[in-house]
């Protein structure tokens, strides 16, 4: 525990800056506020491989711990119990706030904290992508018999939207994501908007639900009705080259703008100048809600919830 009046809280997150995703900038922003109200903060997350690594984000102390194994999106060590025990009990750790989804790394946290309060964030609703095979057995198996006891383990719990699975628990406090409204605002009354559709998220083979090849395959029929149109998509994964070439073999490679990852500045800046902003989810579990927030403060642009499934 600590030795002075300053209280350590340990941050655990299995992604974080500059990894880019909802529950990595929604730890970020925990983690700087904490620190901006004089707790001391460490953050705790994974990287690829094997070790420990150590680096700064915005003042910020992250250590990595080395994840040799994932499983679909999820990294896996069997060493972190150990690991995060040595980690609390060195940085005189006296609480520990920990994000989920993405099994495993949250759910060793809650157990190696040993009697330190545990504030745990829920960042969406069931994992199970509904498509059958193994992975959702497992992921049922865990949400049926592991989470429940890692939640009940847990000091406070803390769903980032109304369908974070900690609801079912009716212990946890919904605090949504906020948005900086310095960055992300309107543009002017007498703004041009572009005709353009902007994607923004994560390009990854475990994101696919997010529906940019959807939308993509939809292109031609927009092209039909507005061969001016231009989908500019922000993100960057794995997903991309695929994703390239369904655009390629559609033929509508010309009128995609790949910008990858962008700063938050750039994003809004592009979110303001487009015309259309579509959910880009195709799962009602899918608990983003600073993404509406940012399209709603950041454009006078149409906002649609288009049916992905049945584009």
């Amino acid at each position: 525990m600590s030795t002075d009046q300053q209280t350590t809280v340990a941050v655990v997150a299995p992604r974080f800056p500059p990894d880019v995703g909802g529950l990595e900038n929604y730890a970020h922003w925990v983690a700087r506020s904490l620190q901006s109200e004089g707790y001391r903060v460490v953050v705790v997350s994974t990287h690829p491989g094997r070790g420990i690594t150590e680096d700064e984000v915005d003042g910020l102390p992250v250590i990595r711990l080395g994840a040799p194994l994932t499983l679909s999106n999820t990294p896996i060590n069997p060493w972190w119990y150990v690991q995060l025990r040595r980690i609390f009990r060195e940085h005189h750790v006296d609480v520990v706030n920990t994000h989920a989804p993405v099994p495993f790394l949250a759910d060793v946290a809650t157990y190696a904290a040993g009697r330190r309060p545990v504030v745990a964030t829920y960042h969406a609703g069931s994992m199970v992508k509904g498509v059958g095979g193994p992975i959702d057995g497992l992921l049922r198996g865990y949400e049926r018999w592991v989470l429940p006891r890692v939640l009940r383990r847990a000091t406070r719990l803390v769903g980032v939207s109304p369908i974070a699975l900690t609801t079912r628990t009716g212990r946890d406090v919904t605090i949504s994501p906020g948005v900086d409204t310095s960055v992300f605002h309107p543009p002017p009354d007498d703004a041009v908007r572009d005709p353009h559709v902007l994607y923004a998220g994560r390009i990854e083979t475990a994101s696919r639900w997010k529906g940019l090849q959807v939308l993509v395959a939809s292109w031609p029929a927009v092209l039909e009705q507005r061969p001016d149109a231009v989908l500019e998509v922000v993100g960057d994964g794995d997903l991309v080259p695929e994703i390239k070439a369904l655009a390629d073999d559609l033929g509508v490679a010309d009128s995609i703008r790949w910008h990858g990852s962008l700063s938050h500045g750039q994003l809004a800046e592009v979110m303001r100048r487009v015309s259309v902003i579509p959910n880009d989810s195709d799962s009602v579990r899918d608990g983003r809600h600073v993404t509406l927030t940012r399209r709603i403060t950041s454009a006078s642009s149409p906002w649609l919830r288009l049916p992905c499934q049945r584009m």
